[in-house]
């Protein structure tokens, strides 16, 4: 008869208790018995027969308290019945409970909720910057209806007011984006809310299965079981889901030239992709851990068997990462070829190799057209920025646009999208002049570090704008720098 886990505390308490009750029971009634209240001592051999006694009732309650302190270490509560597994083989059943917390982890989807609560932040702001153009707009064109000849152009004879060109001045002005872009933008994220939606229902049924049964009637063995498939099965359903929705986040990102988040995003979904996989070895490995013992006692044939389990769980992982991690290489150099992460490499191969074909076309014929160029008749592809972020991006490096538009597209990043981290490393210098430190040090050590050669160019440019160069024959004994060390920006070069 299956006991409970309160009914096994009892009967062990009860086996102890009858032990020591033994262990301290007068002979009375027996021939040493005197009369007068007093216990003699007992003969050897009532001595071995007692100690046998208690040795009989010690073996019955040790497998007790092994069946006990397993139950409790694997969470049966006092109502629970003690499945029959653990009441057979205790060990056993407590190795096999450890291999079934092995589990596949629900994804973490704190990437992709941050990234869409900064874009809907950003298509806010972006949405009242627009607000306040169209207001200057309408005030501009009010003006101009009252007074034309403000708006003649005597050269060309021209009265008409340009209102598309005044709006493109004006977004250049407050930084702003086009009406189109942000019309992308929320279509973009309507879909990956649609996503989001799918997601969230997912995880709402699973955990009714799971509501449910809990209130079947049934050996928790056999529930367990149950739940422990349910939640495996829809947690690799979940972990797809995330992968899409990072995957769609990191496009939009990268096609806006925001290779940092999109890079991160990316990341993830390569990560939530490949979650079954390494979940697949993390339990063949765990088994062959938690029972080293068992099996290293087996013939070696059936040692190998089981290591050529693990072994080929290792690698089915690592293979599926290393592919799912070239996937995600190919969105992020070609966030239009509508690559999937689910993808196989060669339909992921295909599509790239679509969109290079037509960059490709692209550079011949744009090279063709501008009277080409002493490197064979072609010039770069277009760039993925805006031409406000580019704007932005010239400011923010104090250089023409001209000379900003021929860096590559992951400095241009740097410039547009890291200058949290570049002010970051602007306070270190100031830091370091302030405490005297060697301004020559912290110069070479600019120079030496693996930052990209304008951003060390930028950042020298700006230690000697805050401190004089020693001259030449200057014997100021100075501190020498420790300050330094080059970042990882986390983008990618496109």
């Amino acid at each position: 008869m299956a006991l409970t886990t309160a009914q096994l505390i009892a009967q062990s308490q009860a086996m102890i208790a009858q032990t020591q009750a033994q262990g301290s029971a007068p002979f009375a009634g027996s021939s040493y018995d005197t009369g007068f209240g007093g216990t003699p001592a007992a003969s050897s051999s009532q001595q071995a027969t007692l100690q046998a006694q208690i040795a009989a009732i010690q073996a019955q309650v040790a497998p007790l308290q092994q069946q006990l302190s397993v139950a409790q270490q694997t969470g049966l509560s006092g109502s629970q019945q003690i499945p029959e597994a653990l009441m057979a083989n205790p060990q056993q059943y407590l190795a096999d409970w450890k291999v079934s917390q092995t589990k596949i982890p629900e994804p973490d989807t704190s990437t992709y909720e941050g990234m869409i609560a900064k874009i809907k932040s950003e298509i806010a702001s972006g949405e009242k910057t627009s607000a306040q153009i169209d207001k200057e707009l309408a005030d501009l064109q009010d003006q101009y209806d009252t007074t034309k000849k403000k708006w003649y152009d005597l050269s060309t004879g021209d009265n008409k007011l340009d209102i598309e060109a005044k709006r493109a001045e004006l977004e250049t002005k407050y930084g702003a984006q086009t009406q189109e872009y942000f019309a992308k933008r929320n279509a973009d994220l309507a879909q990956v809310e649609a996503l989001q939606k799918n997601y969230n229902a997912t995880v709402a049924a699973r955990d009714l299965t799971l509501s449910g049964e809990r209130e079947r009637v049934a050996p928790m063995e056999f529930i367990g079981k149950r739940m422990d498939r349910i939640e495996r099965d829809a947690n690799i359903r979940l972990n797809q889901m995330s992968a899409d929705i990072n995957t769609k986040l990191g496009v939009m990102e990268a096609q806006r030239g925001n290779f940092m988040d999109a890079q991160t995003l990316i990341n993830q979904a390569v990560s939530d992709y490949t979650a079954q996989y390494k979940w697949q070895y993390d339990v063949t490995k765990d088994y062959m851990d938690i029972n080293y013992t068992q099996i290293q006692n087996l013939k070696s044939e059936q040692r190998d068997i089981l290591s050529n389990v693990t072994n080929l769980a290792l690698k089915t992982y690592e293979l599926k990462l290393n592919q799912t991690t070239t996937i995600g290489d190919l969105i992020l150099k070609y966030p239009t070829a509508g690559i999937k992460i689910s993808d196989s490499i060669e339909e992921a191969t295909r599509k790239a190799s679509i969109v290079a074909a037509q960059q490709e076309i692209a550079q011949t014929t744009s090279g063709s057209s501008s009277g080409g160029t002493s490197g064979g008749g072609t010039t770069s592809v277009k760039s993925v920025f805006t031409q406000t972020q580019s704007n932005k991006g010239a400011a923010n490096a104090g250089v023409s646009f001209e000379d900003f538009a021929a860096l590559d597209d992951f400095t241009k990043n740097i410039f547009i999208n890291g200058m949290t981290e570049i002010n970051k490393v602007k306070k270190s210098i100031d830091e370091a002049v302030a405490a005297n430190e060697d301004p020559t040090a912290i110069e070479k050590e600019i120079s030496d570090g693996s930052d990209p050669a304008p951003i060390k160019d930028f950042l020298v440019k700006y230690l000697w704008s805050i401190t004089q160069r020693p001259s030449a024959t200057s014997t100021t004994t100075q501190n020498t720098s420790k300050w330094y060390a080059p970042w990882t920006w986390g983008g990618t070069q496109m």
